[in-house]
């Protein structure tokens, strides 16, 4: 990768992490925002915390020897990998794969893994503020106009709600940015 880590054995438990050096600490943190965003819309990841090493914040996983290596030759990857897209984008995840898809990994049941969900603050505010243009009423006329107004359709239009308030909660603390997505016509 572009910082610098490696593994990485805690001599007290014996367990191995994978540690990265950070580039600031509002880096650090925000891969760490934004790993639990991915969680929080359902993509598998490894996740990752703070993690202070000889006076350098960074961040750490615990190294996971069951993933194997993402094979962008391989179909079925490939289509284990798509159910993630919209959250890429939501996230404005420019490097999704990395230099050399090493930002992906599989499971043993086939489910694609992502690494290193950093990003900058930046980034992360103004896709969130995306999010805001998604009004109740909006999820609601475009779910109705697709799928029609029986019961199907009211838990997609409730799941959908749900999706992107709880993304926009993780995402942001701040008082300023609540009351915009209240003024906008979010749940949260």
């Amino acid at each position: 990768g572009s910082n610098k880590g490696g593994q990485y054995v805690d001599p007290a438990t014996g367990v191995k992490y994978y540690y990265k050096e950070s580039q600031t600490p509002d880096h650090a943190r925000n891969e760490v925002l934004a790993t639990v965003l991915y969680e929080t819309a359902g993509a598998k990841v490894v996740p990752v915390r703070l993690t202070n090493r000889e006076g350098e914040l960074g961040t750490s996983s615990v190294f996971r020897e069951d993933l194997k290596e993402f094979d962008p030759k391989n179909e079925t990857m490939r289509k284990a990998a798509f159910p993630d897209f919209a959250v890429h984008a939501l996230l404005a995840n420019w490097d999704v794969v990395g230099l050399v898809y090493d930002n992906l990994m599989v499971d043993p049941d086939g489910n694609v893994v992502h690494l290193d969900a950093g990003m900058t603050e930046q980034d992360l505010q103004d896709s969130a503020r995306k999010l805001l243009s998604l009004s109740n009423e909006t999820i609601t006329e475009v779910v109705q106009q697709v799928l029609g107004t029986d019961n199907d359709s009211q838990e997609m239009i409730n799941t959908l709600i749900e999706r992107r308030d709880n993304i926009l909660t993780a995402a942001f603390t701040d008082k300023e940015f609540y009351l915009e997505s209240k003024a906008l016509g979010s749940g949260i």
